[in-house]
């Protein structure tokens, strides 16, 4: 029997169980393995860490979803959120270690998942893997906010459990530093941004500007890089076109660092929001959309439902006949691919004692309609 199969399963059951088994035998496991070893990176999604960057506060503030909303919907949708990671990789999802101070709720949702966080589905990020440590770190960094989001006590019982994932190569802030260097050249992203604090300026002031302007990574002095400290640095107003543009630029930059060094993807195309932030990499980019798309093309969008137990979601997606569905019909979901299957019964599946076992066969009804097909092969 498969083992993301319990024992006790009726004759039904039994059936799906032998005929996923022989899939994977005859179909799935040379399948990956010729890709692997030829070097095709086809499923590098399904490998990839999912970025959390849809509660990021400084991304909420530029999406405009955060402030009409209450608590309990932010919640809900960061539980929504969690099961389209979960579904969409194998590796789950990594936040920074910021989260576990900056945004509210968010130690609740580490408690309210302890399956997630024992299983490394859910894991933090960040320069040192001790909470106190980079607590001090971050409150130094924001000494002169109004309310600093890191001074006080925090209970840091749970977060201690989570998975440390560590970064590789720069911090975030020295990213940001380094392209803050590029950004403001002559046709970059924050040229605009000296042109308007430069212009009809004579030349020796526009010159003491202009050196303002390089100079705010060092003007910092080592306060954090976001754009409340940097319009400070600055020391000159700009138009609210301007401060959104640094704010953007930013906010940008600091998740490619992420996505980056961590090797990570990140989630778009929210119902709520794209939150498609990311100045590079789109290679990177999961939809939402297309993830809800393709489920409901299987009948499986029951997934998704807040009902439906975490044990039964990350066993069907850490299945492999789900793996390779994913990537024949996601990934590659061509036009022939889904008339290939059209005619195999793909109506909603309903939340049961037997959705692992149904879904499971649904999908190895569709990878065998393919393999007979010879589109995938």
């Amino acid at each position: 029997m498969a083992p993301y199969l319990s024992p006790g399963r009726d004759a039904d059951a039994a059936l799906g169980s032998r005929r996923v088994e022989q899939l994977e035998r005859d179909y799935l496991i040379p399948m990956i393995t010729e890709r692997l070893l030829g070097g095709d990176h086809e499923l590098d999604v399904r490998r990839r860490p999912v970025f959390g960057h849809f509660v990021n506060p400084q991304v909420g503030l530029l999406f405009k979803v955060d402030a009409e909303i209450s608590p309990a919907e932010k919640f809900r949708r960061l539980e929504w959120a969690t099961r389209i990671a979960i579904l969409v990789s194998e590796s789950g999802l990594v936040f920074p270690a910021s989260y576990v101070f900056e945004v509210p709720g968010f130690l609740a949702y580490l408690r309210a998942n302890p399956e997630l966080v024992d299983l490394g589905l859910l894991r933090l990020t960040g320069p040192t893997p001790n909470l106190l440590d980079y607590q001090g770190i971050k409150e130094y960094e924001y000494r002169d906010a109004s309310r600093n989001p890191y001074a006080g006590d925090f209970d840091l019982r749970v977060p201690d459990r989570v998975q440390w994932q560590a970064r590789r190569g720069t911090t975030a802030g020295q990213s940001i530093a380094r392209y803050w260097g590029e950004a403001i050249r002559p046709g970059y992203d924050l040229w605009s941004v000296v042109s308007e604090l430069t212009s009809g300026l004579d030349g020796k002031t526009r010159g003491r500007v202009e050196r303002t302007i390089r100079d705010v990574p060092d003007r910092l002095e080592g306060r954090a890089f976001i754009a409340d400290y940097v319009f400070s640095a600055l020391g000159r107003g700009l138009s609210p076109a301007a401060r959104h543009s640094v704010a953007w630029s930013l906010s940008a930059q600091y998740i490619d660092s992420y996505l980056q060094n961590l090797d990570a993807s990140i989630l778009v195309d929210f119902p709520w929001a794209t939150l498609d932030i990311t100045a590079e990499f789109d290679w990177r980019r999961v939809s939402v959309r297309r993830v809800r798309t393709w489920l409901r093309h299987l009948g499986l969008e029951i997934l998704l439902h807040e009902d439906v137990r975490l044990e039964d979601l990350i066993k069907i997606s850490n299945s492999l006949v789900f793996d390779v569905a994913f990537e024949a019909l996601f990934t590659h979901g061509t036009f022939d691919r889904w008339m290939a299957v059209s005619e195999i019964d793909r109506s909603p599946i309903a939340n049961s004692s037997s959705l692992v076992t149904r879904s499971l066969d649904r999908l190895s009804r569709v990878m065998e309609k393919l393999d007979q097909s010879g589109i995938v092969a």
